[in-house]
């Protein structure tokens, strides 16, 4: 959880829409630690831990950590205007029991959703994340979702268990899929896919603004992609493309869940080319150095609602609205979140 302050020196921070001031704040508390975070688009802030009471909507939280940022650096000037912070909402961590002396507080704080829910702000135990077309704006629900914000208001998510274990926002990955422009037969070509070794996990991060994959699925899709570019942007190894989406841009699958409940989400090119503003535009899915580990942010989540369900421990997708139907190609036996609805 970090904020731009009025402490930042960075010239970004100066056209941020809101900045957090400490000397006006009456319950802010210093921290005793220096904070700082990377992102795969480049994206790079450091900053201070504080403590100070929160307001989101109409509920408060008090003597909540986060980080107070001094240096913002953007992935690009487009985007220096869009953020004035970021909220995770991640799982608590847990303290390992030898854990012992000093303050542990700068690694084991509390996540807002897990304090709003031992606080008895909310009853239900999900939160809803919605992102709209173009990415002018986003909504997030606490305690439920909004299916108004679903294309189709009368399905239901397609639920996706968590990894058995874990602790995070993250279920199984078993395959990723170059597919047609079109909807045509699926080609047994094996060369058009990347298959996941069993354990392969896939985090699912609404503070990610790519797909983090391994360097297999990168390269097969910038080999698929029309005059597609390798570049090293920021942190980050992708492709880069023209900003103006050819007819003949092949689709991409992505299989999660269990061998015997698998489900396919879909994305076109307009899903998934991102455009970094000053007329650089890329693919967006980035090669990660764990290759047993996917990180599925912005890249799939502009396309779908994403329900993250606490106390089932599962993660739900429902096409988001303002999106257009995909149809997968022919011969997939996994079901797909364009098409899910009550008693389907």
């Amino acid at each position: 959880f970090w904020v731009l302050s009025t402490e930042c020196t960075s010239p970004a921070c100066k056209s941020s829409p809101q900045l957090y001031n400490q000397s006006a704040s009456s319950t802010y508390k210093p921290g005793k630690y220096t904070t700082a975070d990377s992102y795969a688009d480049g994206t790079n802030v450091t900053g201070v831990n504080a403590f100070d009471t929160i307001t989101i909507a109409n509920f408060t939280l008090a003597n909540v950590e986060f980080s107070s940022v001094r240096t913002y650096t953007p992935r690009s000037a487009k985007t220096a205007n869009d953020i004035d912070g970021i909220v995770g909402l991640g799982f608590p961590p847990s303290i390992p029991a030898n854990a012992s002396g000093g303050d542990l507080s700068m690694f084991y704080n509390k996540p807002v959703f897990s304090a709003m829910i031992d606080a008895g702000i909310v009853a239900n135990r999900q939160f809803g994340y919605y992102v709209a077309p173009g990415e002018t704006h986003a909504v997030l629900t606490f305690g439920g979702y909004n299916e108004t914000y679903f294309a189709d208001p009368s399905a239901t998510p397609l639920w996706i268990p968590l990894f058995s274990g874990t602790s995070s926002w993250a279920v199984p990955a078993s395959m990723f899929r170059v597919e047609a422009a079109a909807a045509a037969a699926a080609s047994a070509d094996t060369s058009t896919r990347v298959a996941f070794p069993a354990g392969t996990l896939a985090f699912v991060d609404t503070g990610t603004s790519l797909a983090l994959v391994p360097e297999s699925v990168v390269s097969l899709l910038g080999s698929s992609y029309p005059n597609a570019t390798r570049r090293t942007i920021g942190t980050s190894s992708l492709y880069q493309v023209p900003c103006a989406i050819p007819s003949n841009a092949p689709r991409v699958s992505l299989t999660l869940g269990t061998s015997g409940a698998p489900a396919t989400l879909l994305l076109g090119a307009e899903d998934y080319v991102v455009d970094l503003g000053q007329s650089v535009c890329v693919l967006g899915f980035a090669a990660f150095r764990n290759s047993s580990v996917l990180v599925l942010g912005n890249t799939l989540l502009r396309r779908y609602y994403t329900v993250f369900d606490y106390g089932e421990r599962r993660i739900g997708f429902a096409l988001g609205k303002g999106r257009t139907e995909l149809v997968q190609a022919s011969g997939g036996s996994a079901s797909s979140a364009e098409r899910i609805s009550h008693g389907g």
